[in-house]
């Protein structure tokens, strides 16, 4: 890799490998989705979103989700910046 001399490793050793595999499935990097979520919030982040997914075209239970994970949620779109 032409860049790897680049990489820091202090950085590569902070992020775990649960906010790598979340950087995976968020249009986040796992730096920017460690600023935001503990480790905790983080599995309650993919227990939300594989509820969502469940719930398919259901919005009820779609919102009977973000209602449960209300502070994951929060969090998501603030990182998303949808709310400030």
């Amino acid at each position: 890799m032409p860049f790897a001399e680049d990489l820091d490793p202090a950085i590569i050793q902070e992020v775990s490998e649960e906010y790598q595999k979340a950087a995976f499935w968020l249009p986040f990097t796992a730096i920017e989705i460690k600023k935001v979520f503990d480790e905790e919030q983080l599995d309650e982040l993919g227990k939300f979103i594989s509820e969502v997914k469940l719930a398919g075209k259901s919005n009820k239970k779609k919102t009977q989700a973000i209602e449960k994970y209300s502070d994951v949620t929060l969090r998501l779109l603030k990182m998303a910046k949808v709310v400030v």
